[in-house]
């Protein structure tokens, strides 16, 4: 996904084996928090807009026409509370926030969305926003298109992985001590984290079961009620993603940024 020659390649051998699709579920993330300088794609951008918004922008629009419209099929994209600066993961540290995409608009290698400095852990906080903002405007324009998909956001959570592999591999190798103390607080301790298992089972009920099938754009969370224990409902989106035209404008810019690199 940090290549979009390699997401092309992919398409390619899809379309050529003549697969009808009916639930595409984009769930790959990337966070590299701790580092203090930005890392590039093959193609030169920030890593973290790379692969966790734009590879997952161009693999959809690849894809979109054989998704099967005469099912229930469904888009699923895997977004993150911190999206939100209301929430409490979204709280701590730098808050998501695109500005005015003045990132994107100046069209060179950017280090940040919003045309700032480069800040890992807000880059990974804007793409989950992206993610968001991406979900939400693809339900819009399929549904003015009157095609029955539905798109489903959704934030499975702290997952906290016991191996050495799982979501924080990346983070640990800048502060692996503090990666650990902050895995047996919030995974042992606190219980605010779940498992890739209890995760896993959430996207796979989400893929599986008809209760998701809305035709209009839907976010869920798994939220936590009290040490141990959650409850995975509908969710309200923050603000900055209910942000008039703010969706259109991150779809016109991510076209336009792939249609001069392919």
């Amino acid at each position: 996904l940090s290549d979009l020659k390699s997401i092309d390649s992919l398409c390619s051998e899809v379309k050529k084996r003549q697969l009808n699709i009916d639930v595409l579920i984009l769930n790959a993330g990337l966070q590299y928090t701790g580092s203090k300088t930005a890392r590039r794609s093959t193609q030169g951008f920030e890593l973290t807009f790379a692969v966790n918004h734009l590879a997952h922008f161009y693999l959809t629009q690849n894809l979109l026409p054989l998704i099967n419209r005469n099912y229930d099929s469904k888009i699923i994209i895997t977004s993150s509370e911190v999206h939100n600066p209301m929430s409490s993961g979204g709280k701590v540290g730098a808050k998501a926030s695109l500005g005015n995409l003045s990132g994107l608009e100046s069209g060179g290698v950017f280090e940040m969305i919003d045309g700032n400095k480069f800040n890992a852990d807000k880059a990974y906080k804007d793409s989950k926003l992206c993610n968001i903002l991406f979900a939400k405007e693809l339900s819009n324009r399929l549904k003015k298109n009157s095609i029955p998909i539905s798109v489903i956001a959704w934030a499975p959570g702290l997952v906290i992985s016991r191996d050495r592999e799982g979501f924080f591999r990346y983070s640990r190798k800048y502060n692996e001590s503090a990666q650990i103390l902050f895995s047996f607080l919030a995974r042992d301790l606190l219980r605010i984290a779940t498992s890739n298992k209890k995760a896993g089972l959430l996207l796979s009920n989400l893929a599986c079961s008809c209760k998701y099938n809305k035709s209009e754009f839907s976010y869920y969370s798994n939220k936590i009620i009290s040490l141990g224990k959650f409850i995975f409902e509908k969710t309200d989106i923050s603000e900055e993603a209910n942000r008039e035209g703010l969706s259109n404008k991150l779809w016109d810019l991510s076209n336009s940024i792939i249609n001069n690199i392919t």
